[in-house]
């Protein structure tokens, strides 16, 4: 899962890309919107 987190300051995205186990997956949804609010701190 691709989680954006910023831009560069030429626009360009970065973010986080996430890999879990077999049968992780709502712990990986709850990590990558923990990750989605946390970078919203750095857009407001």
């Amino acid at each position: 899962m691709s989680v954006p987190v910023l831009q560069t300051s030429d626009g360009r995205p970065a973010g986080f890309c996430l890999v879990g186990a077999p049968g992780t997956d709502r712990d990986l949804l709850r990590l990558a919107h923990r990750i989605a609010l946390w970078s919203e701190t750095f857009s407001a």
